[in-house]
This record gives structure tokens, sequence and C-alpha cells, in this order.
């Protein structure tokens, strides 16, 4: 799956919530280009599109990842 953050916005909260996945499932993380892309037990991965982007103005990212456990 796929996640691109466009809000420019700087005073908002952007959540990535698992409700059914424990953070002790992340495999892996790794950075290709400006993606941070992380794999599931299971051979599932996310995409965080964007991720490290920034254009010296707005930083397009998700500020925090939450997770069942």
């Amino acid at each position: 799956d796929v996640i691109k953050q466009y809000d420019d916005s700087s005073n908002r909260m952007d959540v990535v919530k698992f409700v059914d996945l424990n953070s002790t499932e992340v495999q892996g993380v790794e950075r290709r280009g400006n993606d941070l892309v992380m794999r599931f037990a299971g051979g599932d991965q996310l995409t965080l599109s964007g991720y490290y982007h920034s254009d010296n103005w707005w930083e397009y990212k998700i500020n925090q990842l939450q997770f069942a456990d």
C-alpha cells in the first residue's frame, strides 16, 4: 500500500494508525529515494510516499505511527 500526504499545514498532526498490527510485526524499514518503506510479517509493505521530501517551506510527511500494542 502507498500513502501520499500532501497536506502542507504545519499545525496538524498526521497519524497512521494500525488497529490490528503490533509494532513487533515490522520486519524492516528503509529509505528509497524520498520514500519510507516499511515491511511487515506476512510479506505486506507500506510506502509513505515523499516522506523525506522537503522543499524548504513544507514538509510532506506523516508525523506519527501508532500500532495496536
